[in-house]
């Protein structure tokens, strides 16, 4: 089979921060936790991959968002023709501005 359809993944420097800085702050209390709900926001970044339409249309025009499935961080997305860039990973508790 030729082409996978698999976009790229492209994560922006303020999504890297949030992902890191959530790391850090449940880490403070719970390492083994911080890694779990890092691999989770990981994981269903990266099935976008594969299934770039699994979000919803985002809060912000030409966004798309997605809710982790076990914990309560939502991601923001756009798509290009060839990427998929995560633009933020924000809890569900705080206002997205």
């Amino acid at each position: 089979m030729s082409g996978s359809g698999k976009k790229q993944l492209e994560w922006s420097i303020r999504a890297t921060a949030n992902v890191l800085q959530t790391e850090d702050h449940i880490t403070a209390e719970n390492p083994a936790a911080a890694q779990k709900v890092t691999n989770e926001i990981l994981r269903v970044a990266q099935s976008l991959r594969d299934y770039p339409m699994l979000g919803h249309l985002g809060r912000r025009a030409g966004t798309r968002e997605i809710t982790t499935p076990h914990y309560p961080y939502f991601i923001s997305y756009r798509l290009t023709p060839r990427k998929v860039i995560v633009l933020a990973v924000i809890h569900q508790s705080r206002k997205y501005p």
